[in-house]
């Protein structure tokens, strides 16, 4: 709405589209609104920061760079651009922005998902403000050149400072990602354990998820100290039928094999092993 508000003197045959966009953004606007939490009720827990990724953003070092982009969506307005172009870009920065902070609305609908799509635009839009400033700045083209050389270190730098925790998680020395085994024996399970089984596995390891993704059979978390893994046969039983095959898998790089599977007179069999998973059957037929 903005855009087309700002557009309005220059434009000639378009202005019936105006007529048109107008009352439906202020119609989709007030939707929104009344729909969602009002953002005035939560001004008093913005201090700084709060736990919002488009909050986060704003006030990060990506901050100049969403300054930048309001700038940038100015000058392509003021630019002899396609109008679609001009009207597809202002509307995917303005629902880039709304998707992202979706939560201050009360909507909280895959917010740190979305923030990218934020983030994308806001580079496009600042790319384009960027160059402006250069191009006023700096007359001869060997000192925008050394400007831009310094500022992109700079900025690469810091970003390699500010998510050095995601490299160091993506690092294959890592645990972060499922290991090759554990792919291996959810495999395994897929092609030799009876169709629906239960797989009960420890809650406090993730890679456990990929069970049900590899293999289709259910999948049952449970905590440590649950009667899974401390006394399988007096189990509480969840499941539909008791005679249903149940299967307990030890992601073993992360956690230990419990007293009642590491025994040697155990009476659950081992069923499958390698260096990532141990897996034992519990079944009651």
């Amino acid at each position: 709405m903005p855009s087309a508000l700002f557009s309005w003197p220059f434009l000639r045959h378009d202005k019936k589209q105006i007529i048109f966009i107008l009352p439906f953004s202020i119609i989709t606007l007030l939707i929104i609104w009344f729909a969602g939490k009002p953002i005035a009720s939560l001004q008093p827990n913005i201090v700084g920061s709060i736990n919002n990724p488009l909050i986060d953003v704003v006030v990060s070092r990506f901050a100049p760079f969403v300054a930048l982009s309001l700038l940038g969506l100015c000058l392509i307005w003021q630019s002899k651009t396609n109008p679609l172009i001009k009207y597809l870009l202002s509307f995917s920065f303005s629902l880039a922005a709304l998707l992202a902070g979706n939560d201050l609305l009360g909507i909280d609908v895959w917010t740190h998902r979305l923030i990218p799509f934020f983030v994308f635009f806001v580079t496009v839009l600042s790319a384009l403000a960027l160059n402006f400033i250069l191009q006023a700045a700096f007359a001869r083209p060997l000192s925008r050149s050394f400007f831009i050389v310094i500022f992109t270190i700079y900025i690469s730098l810091s970003a390699c400072q500010a998510n050095d925790h995601v490299f160091y998680y993506e690092n294959p020395d890592n645990y972060g990602r499922i290991v090759p085994d554990e792919i291996t024996a959810i495999k395994w399970i897929r092609d030799n354990l009876p169709p629906h089984s239960e797989i009960i596995t420890n809650r406090n390891n993730r890679h456990s998820q990929w069970i049900p993704v590899i293999s289709n059979n259910t999948w049952v978390t449970a905590s440590e100290s649950d009667s899974y893994f401390t006394d399988p046969s007096n189990s509480t039983d969840a499941s539909a039928s008791r005679n249903i095959n149940k299967f307990v898998a030890f992601f073993t790089i992360n956690e230990s094999i419990s007293d009642p599977f590491s025994r040697p007179d155990s009476p659950y069999p081992l069923v499958y092993r390698n260096d990532a998973v141990a897996i034992y059957n519990i079944s009651n037929n």
